[in-house]
């Protein structure tokens, strides 16, 4: 899974294959990320 590969955490960096999974644009991929991701898909 992407996501799962890319958490970085909060204040955490990205790499450029991360950038599409900062689903809330804020620097990182974290839980806010997941929980943006999982209110999508119905997880």
């Amino acid at each position: 899974m992407v996501l799962e590969g890319c958490l970085s955490g909060p204040g955490g960096g990205l790499g450029p294959t991360c950038l599409c999974i900062d689903l809330d644009e804020d620097g990182d991929v974290d839980m806010g990320d997941f929980a943006l991701f999982a209110e999508e898909y119905g997880s």
